[in-house]
């Protein structure tokens, strides 16, 4: 929040993302730190992980801010109807490119997400 609240001025909306990222860098690394003082160690597979999945966010957001930009130029925003596409357009992008990332790498989580999402599927 302080840290949301402290960019407002300057950065406008972009500062509540900011802040939320804050939020959640923080409760991880707050997280890390409380599994380690309780005896618990964070294993190679959990740092290859937090590696791929940095790199898959940083392509994704490549993506997703050109994208945006584009949309910008191209709609505008005048009315509700660009607006939306402007956020949702990019938003199914980066979503669409990250998940093929995370594939492409081989995250196991993934691999776990692709067999449920099969299951859900098939009914």
């Amino acid at each position: 929040l302080a840290v949301a609240l402290s960019l407002i001025g300057r950065l406008g909306f972009l500062a509540l993302a900011l802040g939320d990222a804050a939020k959640h860098t923080a409760h991880a690394l707050m997280m890390s730190f409380l599994l380690w003082r309780w005896g618990g160690r964070l294993e190679q597979g959990v740092l290859r992980t937090l590696a791929q999945t940095l790199v898959a966010g940083a392509i994704m957001g490549v993506f997703v801010y050109f994208s945006a930009d584009y949309l910008l130029v191209e709609l505008g925003t005048a009315g509700l109807g660009p607006r939306l596409l402007v956020l949702l357009i990019p938003g199914l992008i980066g979503a669409i490119i990250y998940y093929l990332l995370l594939r492409l790498m081989k995250v196991p989580e993934i691999e776990r997400f692709d067999g449920l999402l099969q299951r859900v599927v098939r009914r």
